[in-house]
């Protein structure tokens, strides 16, 4: 029996691939490879969970192992069991997989990941195990391992989360909830704001350059919450982190105050009507409705295909048969840089394109790259070599650069819909109208997973990316621009 081991474990449809008879052996292979004279297994809720745990458990004890049965735990929680007892511990859980799979995961002794030379050591002892030619004695009489259960795991791992993590602090109440709207809130104003003053001190013909600079400036000040604060996570109290990581608003707080209104502010408006009513009634009056609803509906379809094409990027190259380390390592260096470096040069060229144009270009661009996902899908999982990572690396690059320069112009788009005396509020109702539906749409990309498999799934990505590029043909013909500039200079010279 040869198996190939993912994320620390094994996972595959339950009793088909992940049986009773591999979980035996698994058992006696960790036993004899991670030795630890206690064991814990948790499981999570599958209803496959309690019979692969027992039989993980007999293998175990059959080496001479004391097995403790932790019953329904998540992850973390036998994580952090394993890292108190010091003891080695199993997970029986699919993490994201459908109910129908099972899987189970491996935590060296302490909570530790296994190292990769542990792993390939565990495969190899699973081959010669299912062989059946192992000469090597088991233990007998006295020597077998015992079982046993231990529910207070629950309960030891609420009180570390409460305890240590949160300082003491109950969840019980709606303090943490309140707060974390607020945060959500005040986040979402604010990205408002910066919207509306990008819009008012660039021309139109900056847009582009202008937008693709600060999204990508966004994406890399990601780094810091996304990278440093979770290093210093591990040196460092939570309050001191969060400290330090709010520290880095400092530049920003300080720009604001040295910078000037935009000749375009109309002040601040004095009735609800005014703040909220008319820029509505400005937006569909200019355009008309007809019109109006056509631009909505592209700001809704126009990265549809691509939004939902990578709601589950991760799950997918984990089912693929990538480790989360090489998803981890090509993902950094594949995808934040070409995105970071394709959205400033797509800013570059839109200041010669237009942003009309530079749709359809980039649009083309991040509606082919979603094909990058239906040729992996297609090849299907297979043990990670160096093609298989030369494949990870390519479909992330293009996503990323696809990704890049498609944000860039349609972010630029946005703000030109806009009137510069009702940047903010149009802004706002553009980016809701971008987000909301688009995330209610994201969060079924599970169940359509399920349903279709992975590579019916990811044409039914490229197909909802037809209608944004058909809808170009009415809100952002290819001489659209052109034609407005003509229009524009007969006027003047009139």
């Amino acid at each position: 029996m040869s198996l190939k081991f993912g994320t620390d474990g094994v996972r595959g449809v339950a009793n088909v691939e992940i049986t009773p008879e591999l979980a035996l052996l698994l058992g006696r292979a960790a036993a004899r490879v991670l030795g630890g004279r206690r064991w814990y297994v948790g499981r999570d809720t599958r209803i496959s969970g309690p019979l692969l745990a027992a039989a993980l458990a007999a293998g175990l004890a059959s080496e001479g192992a004391e097995v403790v049965d932790l019953g329904v735990l998540p992850t973390p929680g036998v994580a952090l069991i394993s890292s108190v007892e010091k003891s080695p511990a199993a997970m029986i859980s699919a993490s994201h997989n459908p109910f129908g799979d099972n899987g189970i995961k491996f935590f060296a002794e302490g909570g530790r990941k296994l190292p990769d030379d542990v792993e390939t050591e565990l495969e190899a002892e699973l081959t010669v195990l299912g062989a059946g030619g192992d000469p090597r004695p088991r233990p007998q009489g006295a020597e077998v391992g015992s079982l046993s259960t231990d529910p207070s795991g629950l309960t030891r791992y609420r009180d570390r989360l409460v305890g240590e993590i949160l300082e003491g602090r109950s969840l019980d109440g709606v303090k943490v909830v309140a707060l974390t709207a607020m945060l959500a809130f005040l986040s979402a104003t604010q990205d408002v704001a910066l919207d509306a003053f990008r819009r008012e001190i660039l021309p139109d013909a900056e847009l582009g350059l202008g937008n693709a600079i600060h999204v990508n400036a966004y994406r890399i000040a990601g780094l810091v919450p996304g990278s440093l604060s979770l290093i210093l996570a591990d040196h460092l109290p939570w309050s001191q982190v969060f400290v330090i990581t709010a520290a880095f608003m400092i530049p920003g707080l300080a720009m604001t105050l040295l910078s000037k209104e935009p000749l375009a502010a109309t002040g601040t408006p004095r009735t609800l009507r005014a703040a909220v009513v008319e820029p509505f009634q400005e937006f569909f009056g200019r355009h008309g409705v007809r019109s109006a609803l056509l631009v909505l509906a592209f700001l809704f379809f126009y990265k549809l295909g691509d939004s939902l094409c990578t709601a589950l990027a991760t799950p997918f190259y984990l089912d693929m048969g990538y480790s989360k380390t090489e998803i981890g390592v090509i993902a950094k260096n594949a995808g934040l840089w070409p995105m970071v470096i394709g959205g400033i040069l797509g800013g570059i060229w839109m200041v010669k394109l237009g942003i009309n144009r530079a749709l359809w270009i980039f649009g083309v661009v991040q509606f082919v790259t979603i094909l990058g996902f239906v040729w992996m899908a297609w090849l299907g999982p297979a043990e990670s070599d160096a093609g298989r990572l030369a494949v990870l690396a390519i479909v992330i690059a293009g996503e990323a650069v696809g990704a890049g320069l498609g944000t860039t112009a349609f972010v630029a788009f946005m703000a030109r819909t806009t009137h510069p005396a009702y940047t903010a509020t149009q802004l706002a109702l553009f980016t809701s109208l971008m987000a909301v539906p688009r995330t209610f749409i994201n969060a079924t990309a599970g169940w359509l997973v399920e349903a279709l498999g992975w590579y019916s799934f990811f044409w039914l990505c490229f197909a909802l990316a037809i209608p944004g590029m058909l809808l170009l043909l009415k809100v952002a013909p290819w001489n659209g621009e052109a034609h407005q500039a003509s229009a524009g200079s007969a006027a003047r010279a009139a």
